[in-house]
């Protein structure tokens, strides 16, 4: 792997011209880079609109503390404890490192390739094939952006479970309540949304302060716990095998628990998303992730093993009132209230500056997506605020709906939590279209615009790895921790993740009958239907995938090949009613296991809006999916 290469002669010669130029009219290295990185962005088709704040330093420093590798092995501890064990913790945490690195590794070059903000999506669109990149493309971009988000929500979300894991570990009259855990979980993201904003001026600078809390309270973290607990065998802790979780199988017992190992190593690609902040991004962004990678990784093994050295009685610390048997460790450790209380703050700490990262990339790729006008109000949202010089509105976006999210949790911490394994299906996916075409390029006669940054021989092996772990990863991730399954603790993510790759429209018509005859009971109406279809579809020309429901039945031909079951609902007061009745009887005639529910006095999306009044039992339709979702997911489990 070559962390430093010419690429090809054209580079060469571009760059010799830009410096050639620049030296007339600049007497400053730092201008003449930033003017060569606008320069090469030009090349790419897009206009310099960000100020590049970032340096070597800081960028490594934001791509660790995005990771926080070691913080996510102590929170998520239990994961791997309950199913696999501390055995599994040790050699699940090796085969992530492996497989984790050579996704950093094929990720970073393409980074060199093609350093813009829009990383996944920008990449497909330049190697699939001329045919299929606009589809494949968009497909990357709204995978990648939904990944985004729902990885910089768990971050808050860990935060704010932490503290109340410290109100219940501290105040013994207190009770955890879901909306408790809402409301942290919204004062983070407020304060993440202001240090992106307001503080953006020394937003590198907080972040390199944030990397110095994560090293230096590595030390802090691990010194008492190893020096103080009740020591364990080294038998325990490499060879002790647990399967709490119920499965018969050891083996499938132990790729779920890989989600704890797996965890200290998402999101890597948030770095990429920062490239147009960057000096000298296609050789610092690719650069940075690596050492970024290889300093988390050493720290995540130092933690592993160092926690697992200290974890004492197993039962106790899985059985504890706080939710995380971290706290329940320090305790044991020290006997102090006080001195378990500070650790835990500085651990929940990191969550919080993980937080701020994972903020500033997600909005980055939001306003990637707007600026390519792929994206809902692409014209509202592409803007750059020019006292900041940042997309603001973006990043409130994000913060905005990620702040809705947490709405489920009152509802359902289950369906909340969810979001972990959901953060990893997303992210992996993501990389997973990407690098399937740079290995297929690879091998094929079209030449592969590299930058800077090249794997050189190893970059067939390093893709083809990244390919086969990501494709284990998301076959465990979507299972759910325990045997038997219960709608409690069932694993939505594979759900919600699936249902956010289908399109959410069926049909843009509403001259139905029923629009007219429930157009006072709906919560929705044509009006406002014909305004959300013109930005969803923002521009493109009507298919059979942004309009299924007036696909013929010729393309529905074969579906019974691919899906066993369908379920098909709807409210008798929709003003869709109609349109949803006609196709469930289309597809009754083409599947031949097709279940149509049409609920008296039920109105548009009433099971998902529900949750929020805790009236969930008053919904046919909600009742319906639940057990047919278990029932479902559950089959032959």
């Amino acid at each position: 792997m070559a962390l430093r290469d010419e690429g090809s002669p054209r580079d060469i010669e571009l760059r010799e011209r830009a410096f050639a130029k620049l030296s007339r009219t600049s007497n400053s290295s730092e201008d003449q880079t930033q003017d060569i990185d606008a320069r090469r962005l030009a090349l790419l088709g897009k206009k310099q609109r960000l100020q590049r704040r970032f340096g070597r330093v800081s960028l490594v420093a934001f791509s660790t503390t995005l990771l926080a590798s070691w913080e996510s092995i102590a929170c998520l501890l239990q994961d791997g404890l309950i199913n696999g064990g501390p055995a599994a913790l040790i050699y699940g945490l090796v085969f992530s490192f492996a497989g984790s690195l050579a996704t950093c590794a094929s990720l970073a070059e393409m980074t060199s390739m093609l350093p813009t903000s829009a990383g996944q999506y920008h990449w497909v669109a330049e190697l699939a094939p001329i045919r299929y990149a606009k589809s494949l493309s968009y497909t990357a971009g709204m995978v990648t952006g939904f990944a985004r988000l729902s990885i910089a929500a768990s971050a808050a979300y860990v935060a704010a479970t932490e503290i109340q894991g410290l109100l219940v570990f501290n105040i013994g009259s207190y009770v955890s309540q879901n909306w408790h855990g809402t409301f942290i979980y919204w004062g983070i993201l407020t304060v993440a949304a202001l240090v992106n904003i307001l503080g953006i001026k020394f937003f590198p600078h907080i972040e390199t302060l944030a990397f110095i809390h994560h090293v230096c309270f590595f030390f802090v973290f691990l010194v008492p716990l190893v020096y103080l607990s009740p020591r364990s065998t080294a038998s325990f802790v490499f060879a002790n095998f647990e399967n709490v979780g119920g499965w018969k199988s050891n083996g499938v017992s132990w790729g779920i628990g890989l989600l704890a190992s797996a965890w200290a190593f998402v999101g890597i690609d948030g770095t990429s998303h920062m490239s147009e902040e960057v000096r000298n991004s296609e050789n610092v962004v690719p650069q940075s992730m690596v050492i970024a990678f290889f300093i988390s990784g050493a720290m995540a093994f130092g933690a592993s093993i160092g926690i697992l050295f200290s974890v004492g009685d197993l039962k106790t610390i899985l059985n504890t009132s706080t939710n995380y048997p971290i706290i329940q460790m320090f305790y044991t450790a020290t006997q102090s209230k006080g001195a378990t209380t500070a650790i835990i703050s500085g651990l929940m700490l990191t969550s919080v500056f993980s937080t701020f990262g994972l903020l500033a990339s997600a909005s980055r790729l939001t306003w990637a997506l707007a600026r390519d006008n792929t994206f809902p109000l692409s014209n509202y949202f592409k803007h750059v605020d020019k006292g900041y010089v940042i997309p603001v509105r973006s990043i409130l976006l994000i913060t905005i709906v990620s702040g809705l999210l947490g709405l489920i949790n009152i509802w359902s911490t289950t369906a909340f939590t969810a979001m972990t394994s959901l953060s990893l299906i997303g992210q992996y996916t993501s990389y997973l279209l990407p690098i399937s075409l740079m290995a297929i390029r690879r091998t094929g006669k079209k030449v592969v615009p590299y930058g800077p940054f090249r794997l050189g021989r190893w970059g067939l092996f390093l893709n083809l790895t990244s390919v086969a772990y990501t494709a284990v990863l998301i076959i465990f991730m979507v299972l759910p921790p325990y045997q038997p399954v219960t709608v409690k603790n069932m694993n939505y993510a594979g759900v919600v993740f699936g249902a956010a790759l289908i399109s959410p429209w069926g049909s843009f018509d509403t001259s139905a009958p029923s629009f007219e005859r429930n157009r006072y009971n709906d919560s929705v109406n044509a009006p406002i239907l014909q305004k959300w279809s013109v930005y969803f579809t923002n521009g493109a020309e009507a298919d059979n995938y942004n309009q299924p429901f007036n696909a013929s039945d010729a393309w529905w031909k074969g579906l019974d090949g691919v899906v066993d079951q369908m379920l098909v609902t709807a409210g008798t007061d929709e003003v869709l009613l109609d349109v949803i009745a006609r196709f469930a009887k289309r597809m009754e005639a083409i599947h031949p296991e097709v279940r149509t529910l049409l609920a008296p006095k039920e109105f548009h999306d009433q099971p998902f809006v529900e949750p929020a009044d805790n009236n969930e039992e008053r919904s046919q339709q909600g009742k319906l999916l639940k057990t047919w979702l278990v029932a479902r997911m559950t089959k032959g489990l």
